[in-house]
């Protein structure tokens, strides 16, 4: 794992932008489809996992709220979003705080 992070802490040096892994693809190939390729599987990484982490919260919630699943999914992520817009120090301590 130290080899990983070393690897991926010298790349944040020599390409400091949001998207990191589609940035290094573009960078090592030159390739401009292998690099929204993998930009557009990130994104899709991101979606997948926050469903399921969403999906599993409402779980959590609906053994003490006896309310339909939709429902609650529904409230979580404008929850989420709404702590989002608020500002990034409020939702890394909300983060902090349901960790």
């Amino acid at each position: 794992m130290a080899f990983t992070a070393a690897s991926y802490a010298e790349l944040a040096t020599h390409y400091p932008v949001s998207a990191g892994e589609a940035a290094y693809v573009r960078a090592a190939f030159n390739s401009r489809f292998l690099s929204r390729a993998v930009g557009s599987l990130r994104l899709a990484i991101g979606i997948i996992s926050a469903a399921a982490v969403t999906l599993g919260g409402a779980g959590y919630i609906s053994q003490l709220i006896a309310l339909p699943a939709p429902l609650i999914v529904v409230a979580i992520v404008a929850a989420s979003g709404m702590v989002a817009a608020w500002g990034i120090l409020e939702s890394v301590a909300l983060a902090e705080l349901l960790t």
